[in-house]
């Protein structure tokens, strides 16, 4: 800013940056910033927006109570067996924080508990988008049927990455084949309910038989197209590595739906 030090207004003016309306303050109505000579700067500003254009619109968002990609009542059959997990991805906007997360018990399973893992993302050849680095873990307690809801401390946060690819990976706690079934998620376990938009914005490969471009998610695989898989491994790792990631078992793995309780 220039030093405005000992200056008289009449010579100061044109330089400093004013609303358009100079009676009103900042409104909800978006204002242009001026000069002092009314000329435009290009910005327009009001509560919470702030916008020009050549930019992106920057405006504080409505919050929504939930997201996630939900889940209904049709029960899912587990595709693990004790000592693995089961990864899916999905796609979070990276707006909200969130407090909590919501499951629908459909059967259950005596001493069962669910471990849920969220992972940001990397892409490793031969694999495609994988997950990467653990940012939390929560235990739900799956003892009894009914909605379950286990709470995040500190509260979950994807922001600083913007809106992407992240993965929720699952590991029963069960001394055998599991009994427990959750809910579905309302997309028929179709994968990609993240859209079509955001599958083409991650970026086709050539498969490993270097024979066509596709699906961003091939898992080692020639036709590979799934965004869920199962490892062959008992624990969450901190960072996934190829080391983990050369277990996979299964590239059909069920999509538990699941919804998350945002902060406003």
């Amino acid at each position: 800013m220039a030093d405005l030090s000992n200056q008289q207004i009449n010579q100061s003016y044109p330089g400093l940056l004013t609303l358009q309306t100079s009676t009103t303050g900042i409104t909800q109505n978006p204002q242009s910033l001026q000069d002092g000579l009314g000329n435009d700067t290009g910005f327009q500003i009001a509560e919470n927006r702030l916008e020009g254009g050549n930019l992106f619109n920057v405006y504080k968002p409505n919050t929504p109570q939930y997201t996630g990609i939900g889940f209904n009542a049709t029960a899912l059959n587990p595709n693990a067996v004790q000592n693995q997990l089961v990864c899916n991805g999905f796609y979070d906007t990276g707006l909200y924080d969130y407090s909590a997360i919501t499951l629908n018990c459909i059967t259950l399973e005596a001493g069962t508990s669910v471990d849920v893992a969220f992972y940001n993302s990397q892409y490793l050849d031969t694999y495609g988008y994988v997950p990467y680095q653990k940012i939390t873990e929560v235990n739900i307690n799956t003892t009894s049927t009914g909605i379950k809801t286990a709470s995040f401390s500190p509260s979950l946060s994807f922001s600083g990455m913007g809106g992407g690819l992240v993965w929720v990976v699952y590991r029963y706690n069960t001394s055998g084949t599991p009994v427990l079934r959750l809910a579905n998620n309302p997309s028929l376990n179709v994968p990609f309910y993240m859209g079509w938009a955001m599958f083409a914005s991650l970026g086709l490969v050539y498969n490993t038989a270097g024979t066509m471009a596709q699906s961003p998610f091939r898992l080692n695989s020639t036709s590979g197209n799934q965004l869920g898989f199962v490892l062959n491994t008992a624990s969450f790792p901190s960072t996934m590595t190829s080391t983990q990631l050369d277990t996979i078992v299964s590239t059909n793995a069920t999509q538990p739906g699941f919804i998350l309780h945002t902060i406003r």
